[in-house]
């Protein structure tokens, strides 16, 4: 009867462990099957939000010159281009008159007046030039008025100094254009940027 009564209870236990082992597999892999999904929809929500960033920079990138070049045509269908390049260059122009005679000043001890006017544009064509073999940007640079020191640095380390896209007949005209162009160029940008994050965002 003991052997027995051994045996049975032996069986009981072994079943016992047997069938928790199976209950702690299910759970193990029930556990680990929920992990998975969760990392996979993480995985995949991640993914489709690289998708939709991507997207949003390429339409970016591709809309923003399209939408620059129709801003410019209105401009200048509308006559506000020649207003504004007018408006700016004259602000400039004023700006630059106005460092010429203080300097010209400073180094003679002597005003000029009106009656020295071929004198003061000779000034300001001398000291304010558009670089032919320089590119719009790097031309800003030259003539924005900062250290010798530092803007032969920015020279020395751009390779290709490139030409300007700009044309005008001087640096006054120069910089009308150029701001023109670079607010006109970043209000497209922003335009697109803000049509893809309302198409890709939502």
């Amino acid at each position: 009867m003991n052997a027995t009564f051994d045996i049975s209870t032996f069986e009981k236990i072994s079943d016992y462990i047997q069938n928790n082992q199976i209950i702690s597999l299910i759970i193990g892999l029930a556990i680990a099957g929920g992990i998975i999904f969760l990392v996979a929809k993480r995985l995949m929500t991640m993914s489709v939000r690289i998708l939709l960033g991507i997207l949003t920079i390429v339409f970016t990138l591709f809309m923003g010159p399209k939408l620059n070049t129709f801003i410019m045509n209105k401009m200048n269908q509308y006559g506000l281009h020649g207003i504004m390049e007018q408006k700016l260059s004259q602000i400039v122009d004023g700006d630059i008159e106005t460092k010429v005679r203080r300097e010209y000043e400073m180094e003679t001890g002597r005003k000029l007046t009106e009656d020295d006017r071929e004198l003061i544009e000779r000034l300001k064509s001398e000291a304010y030039v558009v670089n032919p073999n320089l590119n719009d940007e790097l031309n800003m640079i030259v003539n924005a008025g900062m250290p010798q020191g530092f803007t032969n640095t920015i020279l020395l380390n751009i390779e290709d100094h490139g030409t300007p896209d700009i044309e005008a007949d001087n640096f006054a005209d120069f910089a009308a254009k150029f701001m023109i162009l670079r607010i006109t160029t970043l209000m497209s940008y922003f335009a697109a940027f803000s049509v893809a994050t309302k198409l890709f965002g939502e």
